[in-house]
């Protein structure tokens, strides 16, 4: 009996100082996430959606219709915000983040994160007009420019995607508000872009730059093959004070 206390003990403190070493590391690793976060740690999540109310049924000719609230989004989108909303719960204080779609955002969060360009986020949109009016992302042609630096992802033979890029718009409108957008040329851009947020050095001038700046553009690159993207790489860093 006293080994099997001794053996529950042992496998109960190792559990608790493994949880403890994970949240040091977590807090290590993505504490210029902390410090974006307000102080009543709600962060509010718009998501991108594109205008798809039915689908072709593959190999069939039926035609099926999607619920309201069932949103359509790309793949890459869709892996982004999962990976986001994973990170910041991981955070060692918690956050609660709540979901909302481009039509209902609330003004009452001290950050608010929206997932998605122009083409499908109309929160998005808004806010890069409004801030960011040197920043253009031209459809059907998927070509960005930032003033005088243009985004033209290559491709290749097979029309395939080779490398993407992905942007991140960081406005403070005041001490208590801040917006975040983060979209791409294509949606892997857009992986791209919470990538590159994620694993910025909490000790750059970027990542600090997200929590004093009222204006900060972040612009990165990554390869792409198949359906694996590479690591995104820092390209472009400009603050306005």
């Amino acid at each position: 009996m006293l080994n099997v206390l001794a053996g529950l003990v042992a496998a109960g403190l190792g559990f608790s100082l493994g949880i403890g070493y994970s949240r040091i590391r977590a807090f290590r690793r993505f504490r210029h996430l902390e410090r974006l976060i307000p102080r009543d740690r709600r962060v509010q999540l718009v998501l991108p959606s594109a205008q798809v109310k039915d689908f072709l049924v593959k190999g069939e000719s039926t035609v099926a219709t999607f619920p309201s609230n069932v949103l359509i989004m790309p793949m890459p989108e869709g892996e982004a915000i999962a990976t986001l909303v994973n990170c910041l719960r991981s955070l060692p204080g918690g956050v609660r983040i709540d979901l909302t779609d481009d039509g209902n955002v609330s003004r009452f969060y001290g950050l608010t994160i929206s997932v998605g360009g122009p083409s499908v986020n109309y929160y998005s949109r808004r806010l890069l007009a409004t801030d960011y009016p040197a920043f253009t992302l031209k459809y059907p042609d998927h070509v960005a420019a930032f003033g005088s630096t243009t985004f033209v992802p290559q491709r290749g033979k097979s029309d395939d995607l080779l490398e993407d890029y992905g942007f991140l718009f960081c406005s403070r409108h005041d001490e208590e508000h801040r917006c975040i957008v983060l979209c791409g040329v294509w949606g892997t851009g857009t992986r791209a872009a919470v990538q590159g947020l994620m694993q910025l050095p909490p000790s750059s001038d970027a990542a600090r730059s997200l929590a004093t700046s009222s204006r900060t553009f972040l612009a990165f690159r990554t390869e792409i093959s198949g359906l694996e993207s590479g690591t995104a790489q820092l390209m472009i860093h400009t603050v306005q004070e």
